[in-house]
């Protein structure tokens, strides 16, 4: 890809009105002409003009979604201001001859700088600030660092950002909670081992917020990675446990506790893979899968065998917490925050899904798709009734989960186990959850305003 800079140019109201907003939330947004790469691609190191004629910041720009024809929304965070201004016109000076006017046009306007202008800049400001220099490279050495991981070690890191972003749905927490992920010195390292919260958390903390998990006492000495997201009132502890050696995985499960409805609810991800035509597929009969589903069966008999529930509080549509999301294969995009579009699909309905004659394809095998699976929850559906505790298990049921909890450790999958706690919050406002969505996470969805 080589090395590319986005360059930001906003001067006088529009400038104060950004640096107000990044003195307020942290961070700022802007829509800008789109000539970026699509949304979740890698982040930029953004270099910002917000007097005429100085580069005075930078920062780490994200590509964010379309914000009207012919723009595109960025999101800059991590904004910092230079001890001393960089002059344009001495950056200018410093390029080779064939690129001065391109580099001055650029420097004079909101765009990314790319291929030999971006490198003749990059080469000027090692001369005039070699840390700045230094910022800028990080990009493309982590960039170059992810894209010589191994495909099976990229789609791992995927599927436990997924899991770390769902529960961050979940929890009703902004899931840009996730940016500014750096590639860990260690290659096997985890998804949760590049976020900051990782570097920062107190693992006495962690560990005391991991109690009322049943079966902690299995989880705590397979813990690898653990971080702590607080919102408002809402914290949500996370810990990655068993993550084992990548060809040593055998799936990835996502274990949520709803400790305000006292609710637990179990994710089994798999990976679907391509059908020959525009949509992705997952085939049946699948061995590995039919013995997970088994042992959920079972578990399932426990759980029903508890006490009805006597409380509003703990009222479910289903009382069983176990469901599949079947997604295709996705590569690994740290700077998106986005959730993988996907069916969720409980594990009543797959069983009807199993026995249903329509799902055998044109050559007699049978697979599962997005146009043949009938009806299934997706992202923006899904949310709502995991946050409001309308499904998982009953508080009686939870009590009983230990057992569940330790096969997952000795079957050596990798668990994410997710703990909400918090004020008591009403479920999203469905509307809202629609409009913040990704196009992604839209599927099939309708709002009838009214």
């Amino acid at each position: 890809m080589g090395t590319e800079i986005y360059h930001l140019r906003a001067i006088r109201e529009r400038g104060e009105e950004l640096l107000e907003a990044k003195e307020r939330y942290g961070m700022f947004a802007e829509a800008v002409d789109d000539d970026l790469h699509r949304r979740g691609g890698p982040p930029l190191p953004c270099l910002m003009t917000f007097t005429s004629g100085r580069i005075t910041h930078t920062g780490t720009l994200y590509v964010g979604n379309k914000a009207a024809e012919g723009a595109k929304r960025i999101n800059i965070s991590d904004v910092d201001e230079l001890i001393g201004p960089l002059r344009t016109g001495d950056i200018v000076e410093l390029v080779p001859d064939g690129l001065k006017s391109t580099v001055r046009e650029q420097l004079c306007r909101s765009c990314l700088i790319r291929g030999e202008a971006a490198e003749a800049v990059l080469e000027a400001v090692r001369q005039l600030d070699p840390p700045l220099a230094s910022y800028i490279e990080r990009f493309e050495i982590e960039r170059v660092r992810i894209a010589r991981l191994p495909r099976s070690t990229r789609e791992a890191l995927a599927l436990e950002k997924e899991s770390v972003g769902t529960a961050l749905a979940f929890a009703g927490i902004d899931r840009r909670e996730m940016h500014g992920w750096t590639m860990p010195s260690d290659d096997s390292a985890s998804f949760l081992d590049g976020l900051e919260q990782v570097r920062l958390r107190e693992d006495a903390m962690v560990m005391h917020d991991m109690r009322s998990v049943p079966g902690f006492d299995y989880i705590r000495p397979v813990a690898r990675s653990a971080a702590v997201f607080k919102s408002g009132a809402v914290t949500l502890t996370l810990v990655l446990a068993n993550h084992l050696a990548i060809e040593e995985q055998l799936g990835a499960d996502l274990l949520y506790f709803n400790e305000t409805y006292q609710a637990f609810t179990l994710i089994q991800y798999k990976a679907m893979e391509s059908g020959g035509g525009s949509s992705p597929v997952f085939r049946l009969p699948n061995e590995r899968l039919a013995e997970e589903i088994g042992r959920m069966r079972d578990h399932l008999g426990t759980l029903r065998r508890c006490p009805p529930n006597q409380a509003c509080e703990g009222y479910r549509l289903l009382e069983n917490p176990f469901f599949l999301k079947l997604c295709p294969r996705i590569d690994f995009e740290p700077a998106d925050t986005g959730l993988v579009k996907g069916m969720y699909l409980p594990l009543d309905y797959w069983d009807l899904i199993e026995a249903d004659p329509r799902k055998v394809g044109p050559r007699g095998g049978r697979l599962v798709s997005f146009e043949n699976v009938g009806r299934y929850f997706d992202n923006t559906s899904f949310i709502p009734l995991v946050a409001g505790g309308w499904i998982g298990t009953t508080a009686e049921q939870s009590a009983v989960l230990k057992p569940i909890v330790r096969q997952l450790i000795e079957e050596g999958r990798s668990l994410t186990v997710a703990v909400a706690r918090g004020g008591k919050r009403p479920p999203p406002d469905r509307f809202a959850l629609y409009q913040t969505a990704t196009e992604a996470e839209r599927q099939q969805v309708h709002v009838r305003r009214g």
